[in-house]
This record gives structure tokens, C-alpha cells and sequence, in this order.
């Protein structure tokens, strides 16, 4: 049997779909599971696998309505360490923020924002 951190992002939100759908009751159409699936994967994604198993953790346990993938890529956002939100040394040739833009891999023209990893002289604490 596998562990959480064997699995992929995409095995994980799977998986912890299937248990939050059952723990709700919710029975659907082989279609609709496989979009639902997909919609939660797009959004949840990015996000490190033990946050992801957390946020359905939580989801399982107090919600009462079938959460949105949104209000899952909220509780996600809640759950990041803060380890991932505290300064870190960028470059100003990105973005004033220290932030970069790039295309998001998948259909449609999508892009997602990414922390400079430049360093070099050009570099500074945010």
C-alpha cells in the first residue's frame, strides 16, 4: 500500500476526491466524476501533496455541503507553511514583486506566477 508522498499530485486529489464524494454522500455520472476530477486537479495542483491531504482532511471532517474547488484551493492557501510565505531573494530584473509570470502547462492560455530564482548582483531580500 502506498503513502500520501508515493502518490502523484493528480493520484492524491483523485483518491481524496473519491473519499470527500463518499463521506458526503454524493453519488455521479462517470462524465461528471471525470470533470469534477479535472477541475479539482487544475486548481489543486500546484499545491505540495501534504497540503492537499490536509485540505481534504479538514474538508472531511467539518464541512457540511460538498466544498467547491475553490473554497479546496482556499483551504489549501490556509495550509501553506510558512516557510513558503516568508522572504526570499530575488532579482530585480522580474517583476517588482520578485515574481515571475510563465505559461501554466495544459490547455488554454493560462499563466501562473512563480518566485524569481535568479541570483547573482542583481538580487534582493523581499
Amino acid at each position: 500500500m502506498s503513502t500520501q508522498d508515493d502518490l502523484s499530485p493528480r493520484s492524491l486529489i483523485e483518491r481524496r476526491l473519491d473519499m470527500l464524494l463518499a463521506v458526503h454522500n454524493k453519488r455521479l455520472k462517470p462524465d461528471s466524476l471525470r470533470a469534477l476530477k479535472r477541475v479539482f486537479d487544475e486548481v489543486l495542483e500546484i499545491y505540495p501533496a501534504h497540503v492537499i491531504a490536509d485540505a481534504f482532511t479538514k474538508a472531511e471532517r467539518e464541512f457540511e455541503k460538498f466544498p467547491t474547488p475553490k473554497r479546496m484551493g482556499i483551504l489549501c492557501n490556509e495550509m501553506m507553511p510558512p516557510a513558503f510565505l516568508s522572504a526570499r531573494r530575488v532579482c530585480r530584473l522580474c517583476d517588482p514583486d520578485g515574481w515571475i509570470t510563465v505559461p501554466k502547462p495544459g490547455p488554454g492560455d493560462y499563466r501562473m506566477a512563480l518566485r524569481c530564482t535568479h541570483f547573482g548582483e542583481e538580487t534582493y531580500d523581499v
